[in-house]
């Protein structure tokens, strides 16, 4: 995940390795098998991915008002 989200700001990245840590952690603790949790939320590559393409819709959105 963090080579994925290396073209991020170093406090995104943070947040974001951060929240997939706790997340990987608690579906581990329910029972969920890694392939599961894989399915679920997608590669590492599609959830840097997704979380750049939000980030830069939140930038847009602010410059236009």
């Amino acid at each position: 995940m963090n080579k994925a989200a290396s073209g991020l700001p170093k406090e995104e990245r943070e947040e974001l390795l951060q929240y997939y840590d706790e997340y990987l952690t608690s579906a581990l603790l329910e029972g969920k098998s890694e392939e599961e949790i894989r399915q679920e939320i997608g590669s590492p590559t599609q959830i840097a991915g997704a979380f750049i393409e939000a980030s830069s819709e939140e930038e847009i959105e602010k410059k236009s008002l």
